[in-house]
């Protein structure tokens, strides 16, 4: 699952956005957010969001320059819950979940 952090003047869905680009080469367009958790530590505090993403264009490739990245790949579902234990009940339960909802207003 890509990820990252947001830059600058940047909304949580347009981060999810580049950050899925920068690191799949795939263009998506983000949905409603569908997990939101935390990780507390004593010297950072990690909030992750999770977005249902619909795909526009591309296929998987990692970016050779991303040290982080090194496979990209479509694999069942199954297999990605082995991948990404993090997620409580596995990633079934994030496809299957309903919308918590997302909103950004700009000043």
């Amino acid at each position: 699952m890509p990820g990252g952090r947001r830059e600058h003047g940047e909304t949580l869905a347009e981060a999810a956005v580049r950050e899925t680009k920068e690191e799949t080469a795939v263009i998506v367009e983000t949905g409603p957010v569908v997990h939101v958790s935390e990780r507390v530590g004593p010297t950072v505090h990690g909030v992750f969001t999770v977005f249902r993403a619909s795909l526009l264009s591309g296929e998987p490739l990692a970016n050779p320059y991303d040290e982080d990245v090194s496979e990209v790949a479509w694999v069942p579902v199954d297999e990605a819950a082995a991948l990404m234990p993090w997620y409580p009940h596995c990633v079934a339960v994030l496809l299957e979940s309903g919308d918590a909802g997302y909103s950004t207003a700009r000043e």
